[in-house]
């Protein structure tokens, strides 16, 4: 199963604290799950059939236990699929060391399996929430992230003498959660923008800790951060562990919201992207060293279960072949133990490896977004210069050739994918009628980086050179041919399109009703609907391998349409 909730904090580890957290598990088992009593080892059943097993041992100093909650979660009201399983998971480990004690909570979801309104097979996890138990910890204990209070309030910070510990807490590399810093917008008051803030990232009690600036604050850190790790007024970063704010390059491990989506985007919608960034994250983050050595420890057990007892025989004869039994499941025993030491020293190598790796993507990803900005510079400063030839057409176009290209001559490329539609707007011959929160829903994947959402601009820039190219008679062929005969020197930015679908795509109601885009005007078709099968592949193998799917329709209203931004459509192979 796929985690929807992870929280790892610490506390001083004292008897009182010790007891607090056991008390407090009690209470939520008892008043909340309708368990009688918390076994101290083995299993126990609630009346509507709930499982709780109790696990706990201790090595040295060192002392853990675990519960696990099995239970059926009920459905969502709009949930139909009865087929379905609905059980869910909640691990629970305490790790009692001098000096520390370890708070780990799991949470693993069903999973929602339904066809959405536009005909698309979806499979995500249902919203888990915060564990109640957890709130209550969190206000009744001093737990810390690293260096940080996981408050569940978003903190004001109004003074710029208190942004200097604010900065401590954002450039901890001990800490696990991330930290949401929110920049109250001018001339906005900071205890409605907290109050915004905290709507927008919904329950992330134990997963992050969220900040707002005051304007004042607002100046004192992004002086502090330098211009690469800002948070502009209006918007919000996420933080990530050991922020560094010396080297510029570290920004791009830093998503910023910028204002333009705060103020405008759905508060659901941009909750949503924010947990399940961060749920994902802290799954895929590598556990502390102790965590991971009681986590092998708590597998172990459950490998020498199976052989904890066996049957007594009095049988003399009997009991010579039990011996027999024996000696042959303590082999098979020891080598499953060294085979499970093996698996779990090879993941771990294999994870440092990763872990490598998605750091040697990030920086080539980072080379990459500022070679295509560069690449795209030079094919600005080529059109500008190629006009002001046509133009000039004697000696004087001659010097023109060199001439700097003038600011607004260069492409302005948005930096999210919010922003693109919020743009496609103010476009001539452009328009776009797809599902907007397909579109930004985009953001959410920070594999993708800006590159993609440069790629997707570039193409809508492109489709807006060809309208205007056939409005001012420089062009007389169609969309494809304006893609496909770059020789005619008009602005041209798309590397690879697709501009049919397969036969079984075509042939199936269900996938065409996908790439049906409805609200279109009338001089495009009479019924406000039409199919787009035309698309650009805005990435591949990455997120849910984006696409934008488009319609040239210039001949019946002088414009092209778009019609889908978002997660690649279901096709022969995902249907």
């Amino acid at each position: 199963m796929s985690l929807g909730y992870r929280t790892i904090l610490t506390t001083e580890a004292t008897v009182d604290h010790l007891n607090t957290i056991l008390e407090v598990f009690r209470t939520w088992l008892s008043n909340r799950k309708g368990f009688e009593s918390v076994p101290t080892q083995g299993k126990t059943f609630n009346s509507a059939g709930a499982q709780l097993k109790t696990s706990q041992y201790q090595i040295g100093a060192t002392s853990a236990f675990r519960w696990e909650l099995v239970e059926d979660w009920d459905a969502p009201r709009w949930y139909k699929n009865s087929a379905t399983s609905r059980r869910g998971v909640t691990h629970i480990t305490l790790v009692y060391t001098p000096g520390l004690l370890w708070v780990w909570a799991d949470v693993e979801p069903p999973t929602l399996d339904y066809v959405d309104s536009s005909h698309r097979a979806r499979s995500e996890l249902q919203p888990a929430g915060t564990p109640a138990f957890v709130r209550t910890l969190i206000d009744q204990l001093p737990l810390r992230d690293g260096l940080a209070e996981p408050l569940s309030d978003f903190q004001l910070v109004i003074s710029a003498l208190h942004v200097e510990e604010l900065i401590r807490v954002v450039q901890d590399d001990t800490r696990l959660g991330a930290v949401y810093v929110s920049a109250t917008p001018l001339n906005g008051n900071p205890e409605e923008w907290r109050t915004k803030s905290q709507k927008m990232v919904g329950a992330i009690q134990g997963m992050g800790i969220g900040y707002v600036l005051s304007p004042e604050a607002t100046k004192a850190f992004n002086l502090a951060s330098g211009f690469s790790h800002r948070v502009p007024a209006g918007g919000m970063r996420t933080f990530l562990p050991g922020a560094q704010f010396d080297d510029p390059s570290d920004s791009y491990n830093h998503k910023l919201l910028h204002p333009s989506s705060l103020q405008t985007g759905d508060e659901r919608r941009i909750g949503r992207i924010i947990r399940s960034a961060q749920v994902a994250r802290l799954g895929s983050t590598r556990l502390p060293r102790l965590l991971r050595d009681v986590d092998y420890e708590f597998l172990r057990m459950e490998r020498l279960k199976p052989f904890e007892s066996l049957p007594v025989v009095s049988d003399a004869e009997d009991k010579q072949l039990l011996d027999a039994v024996n000696v042959a499941l303590v082999e098979k025993l020891k080598k499953a133990e060294a085979d499970a030491l093996q698996f779990l020293e090879d993941n771990y190598s294999q994870q440092d490896d990763i872990d490598l790796l998605q750091l040697e993507v990030d920086d080539l990803s980072r080379d990459v977004a500022q070679n295509y900005a560069e690449l795209n510079g030079a094919r600005d400063q080529i059109d500008y210069l190629r006009k002001q030839l046509l133009n000039l057409g004697n000696a004087e176009g001659t010097a023109a050739a060199f001439a700097p290209v003038p600011d607004d001559a260069r492409t302005g490329y948005p930096k999210t994918f919010a922003e693109l539609v919020d743009q496609v707007s103010n476009l001539d011959g452009v328009a776009f009628f797809g599902n907007k929160s397909d579109t930004e829903e985009l953001d959410s994947h920070a594999s993708l980086g800006e590159t993609v959402v440069m790629k997707a601009w570039d193409a809508i820039l492109t489709f807006s050179a060809y309208v205007a190219a056939r409005n001012e008679g420089l062009f007389d062929s169609g969309l494809r041919a304006y893609v496909g005969q770059s020789q005619h020197g008009l602005q041209m930015r798309i590397s690879q399109a697709k501009w049919g679908e397969g036969e079984i795509v075509r042939s199936n109601d269900a996938l065409i009703a996908q790439r049906t885009v409805t609200g279109v005007p009338t001089a495009v078709a009479e019924s406000g609907s039409i199919v787009m099968v035309a698309h650009i592949p805005l990435a591949t193998h990455r997120a849910n391998s984006p696409r934008l799917y488009f319609a040239d329709t210039y001949s019946d209203a002088k414009m092209v349409c778009i019609g889908h931004i978002g997660g690649h459509l279901d096709n022969v192979s995902t249907n």
